[in-house]
């Protein structure tokens, strides 16, 4: 085989209990992060989430894997030039959804996960809100990449 030669390689990789609970985690802890002074996660709405997170318990059908990605972008090849993580987060009037698509990457689409945290405790606030984690290698300040605010384009803008 010549170098920089391609082969086409595929991996099936059963997804575990474990798995989707720590992706469950992911999600609840995001989402604190950014809305901690409007949520403080002892809301009793939170309790499946977390219940589901230490013990596996019936959160099940609130974890959901779709092959749309996060970033519609994401659907050309290319586009990314580095291995990336996004989380993305929204508090509609009546729930709370967070996506997390792992290790998209030059050449590889990830299918996103998505979860249904819970009800939106407070009815009044909102919001959408996401984020990349670019894994850029050590940046020389012992940082392995950079987080960058997702901004979304209004679509009087697009083409």
């Amino acid at each position: 085989m010549e170098p920089g030669h391609r082969v086409r390689t595929e991996a099936v990789l059963p997804i575990t209990r474990t798995y989707a609970r720590g992706i469950a985690k992911i999600a609840f802890h995001y989402l604190l992060a950014h809305v901690g002074h409007i949520f403080t996660g002892h809301e009793s709405v939170f309790d499946e989430v977390k219940r589901y997170i230490t013990t596996g318990e019936s959160f099940e059908n609130r974890v959901a894997l779709t092959a749309l990605p996060i970033v519609a972008d994401l659907c050309h090849p290319g586009v990314l030039k580095h291995y990336t993580h996004i989380v993305q987060a929204t508090v509609a009037h009546d729930e709370i959804v967070v996506r997390v698509q792992l290790f998209a990457g030059p050449a590889v689409l990830p299918p996103t996960w998505v979860v249904r945290v819970a009800r939106n405790p407070s009815y009044i606030y909102t919001a959408s809100f996401g984020h990349a984690f670019v894994l850029t290698g050590d940046t020389g300040d012992g940082h392995q990449g950079e987080m960058s605010e997702l901004t979304a384009i209004p679509r009087s803008l697009l083409p």
